[in-house]
């Protein structure tokens, strides 16, 4: 009766520290999620910017045929943003094109010298860290 009682109260220790750990390490993850339209207004912090525009499709140098979209943004303020969403999960399928959003992340503009090469055209690119449906 003792045996078993121990064994139980093991098992719900183990099962309290196992959810603690899985919380703590949910607390300190520093990837980051795409913001749903219920969430908390997210504000930049440091050297970010927030960028108000509309999901648009990168535009090409040179018009080619039935080349895939590279999802953008065209910011309200006459820029097109090159997105960096390696840290944000799930945008290509939560924002279509035509979509007006809020992104919040550094900005490096594009250096004309290098960025001269590339395919497409764009004013630089933005490290998201949050976007959220405006």
């Amino acid at each position: 009766m003792n045996s078993n009682r121990n064994k139980k109260l093991s098992i719900i220790a183990i099962a309290i520290l196992v959810l603690g750990v899985a919380g703590l390490l949910f607390l300190r993850n520093d990837s980051y999620e795409i913001e749903g339209p219920d969430a908390l207004k997210v504000e930049p912090r440091g050297d970010e910017i927030e960028v108000a525009g509309t999901v648009a499709c990168l535009p090409f140098r040179v018009n080619i045929p039935e080349e895939d979209c590279v999802k953008a943004i065209k910011g309200d303020d006459g820029k097109i943003y090159a997105l960096d969403t390696i840290n944000v999960r799930g945008i290509e399928n939560l924002y279509p094109i035509g979509a007006e959003v809020i992104a919040i992340g550094t900005f490096e503009p594009a250096n004309k010298s290098i960025d001269e090469s590339s395919g497409f055209t764009y004013d630089g690119v933005l490290t998201v860290r949050s976007i959220q449906p405006r």
